[in-house]
């Protein structure tokens, strides 16, 4: 039985980089990585707009205010004033819109009253400007977010939603990313059946690792693309297994990796030609988790308890789709937090028990969720953390610090 390192080290060291694609902003790249180095084409703003409503002025004409400018016009967000500005004269200006010519500050309509004048037996509109303004003030510069030859994204870049909107302000709408992996899921088991079930029959349990594993895999950016729960038969196991290498780029299997009479999985993937690179790692819960490979497409075999499937596949399979799809880290987020209550779990494997934590008064606390046995799944969803303990590990005293990995949202656990 491999130590939990061991075994992570074999695992990632055995698994490459999937390969460059072309795709668009119109396809799903949150959180996929960048394979190349974005180069602005042109200036963001690409010329002087108006930072807010008000008035375009010379800021010469306002060191002794109130003063009256006459507006000569109006301009809008995406419109031109093609006039040039002179002094004494004012230019209505919205949010946005290109400052025009002669004028070099915008006065906040705040900071303004309009008036009509009768001069010459015209009716004309004039501005009163209540305070002065510094040349350049309330106005964005051309350039000032992005300039031209600027490179705004690098290669190995994780797009979130604002390096997405940054890519269509420059009409940077095709790219090239490291490819999102295909999925395909396989559950396994004879006491299994579809979620939709609505009278149990007794004996049997609902398929709550599919649904666990979809929603996982797609927020970790893979693509599921093969859904099947097997019974426990060899023959159909084997060519469940067969299909999937055909369709995707990993194969999940769930359940039947253990030692049970009908635990068939690991019998099916000998007989398909896979290379076993490991099987049975020292976690808990957790432990029978194999590790395949056949050619270029992993296997993951985890087992069947709803908890060991979710931990097996946050501590081992999540990193190393991190690692095919191009990004640097590959574990969850790791603090120390002050333990709330005495621990007592004997093992001699590596524990990852299922804990919530909070900060207080700029420390972080933490505490067991509840019972820990690996079909508890109750326990896990209350969870937004793990308490790591050691091998050979047996008490922890209340007030200790502890190791916890963090479940946040940033990893689309939905945790705070």
């Amino acid at each position: 039985m491999l130590k939990f390192n061991e075994a992570k080290k074999i695992l990632l060291k055995n698994i490459d980089r999937l390969p460059t694609v072309k795709t668009s902003l119109s396809e799903n790249i949150l959180n996929t990585v960048l394979a190349e180095n974005i180069i602005s084409p042109e200036n963001i703003p690409n010329c002087d707009n108006s930072q807010m409503d008000g008035y375009a002025v010379n800021s010469s004409d306002t060191k002794k205010t109130p003063i009256l400018l006459k507006i000569i016009g109006e301009v809008k967000a995406g419109d031109i004033f093609f006039k040039k500005l002179k002094t004494g004269e004012a230019v209505k200006i919205m949010t946005g819109a290109p400052i025009p010519k002669g004028a070099d500050a915008v006065v906040m309509v705040e900071d303004t009253e309009e008036e009509r004048l009768k001069v010459k037996g015209q009716k004309l509109k004039f501005v009163k400007i209540l305070k002065p303004v510094k040349k350049g003030e309330n106005i964005r510069k051309a350039g000032e977010d992005v300039r031209k030859g600027e490179m705004i994204l690098k290669n190995g870049t994780v797009l979130n939603p604002a390096q997405i909107g940054l890519l269509a302000s420059i009409g940077k709408t095709e790219i090239k990313i490291v490819k999102r992996p295909k999925i395909a899921i396989i559950t396994t088991g004879n006491e299994i059946v579809n979620a939709s079930v609505k009278k149990l029959p007794k004996g049997k349990v609902r398929n709550s690792n599919l649904w666990t594993l979809i929603t996982l895999l797609k927020r970790d950016g893979a693509i599921p693309v093969q859904f099947e729960t097997i019974p426990d038969n060899l023959t159909k196991i084997k060519s469940a297994i067969k299909q999937a290498f055909s369709i995707s780029d990993v194969v999940i299997i769930s359940a039947g990796i253990s030692v049970g009479k009908y635990d068939y999985v690991k019998t099916a993937l000998k007989q398909l030609g896979t290379k076993l690179l490991f099987w049975k790692v020292a976690i808990k819960p957790g432990k029978a988790f194999a590790f395949s490979k056949m050619g270029t497409v992993p296997i993951f075999s985890l087992p069947g308890n709803p908890v060991s499937t979710m931990i097996t596949y946050l501590e081992l399979v999540r990193p190393a789709l991190l690692k095919m799809t191009g990004k640097q880290s590959t574990g969850l987020p790791r603090i120390k937090a002050i333990l709330l209550h005495n621990i007592y779990e004997k093992s001699d494997r590596k524990q990852f028990l299922r804990g919530f934590f909070y900060k207080k008064d700029n420390k972080f606390f933490v505490k067991t969720t509840g019972m820990q046995g690996s079909g508890i799944l109750k326990s896990m969803s209350k969870a937004n953390c793990f308490i790591v303990l050691d091998e050979k590990t047996s008490f922890i005293k209340k007030g200790s610090l502890v190791n916890i990995e963090i479940l946040n949202r940033e990893d689309g656990y939905g945790c705070d």
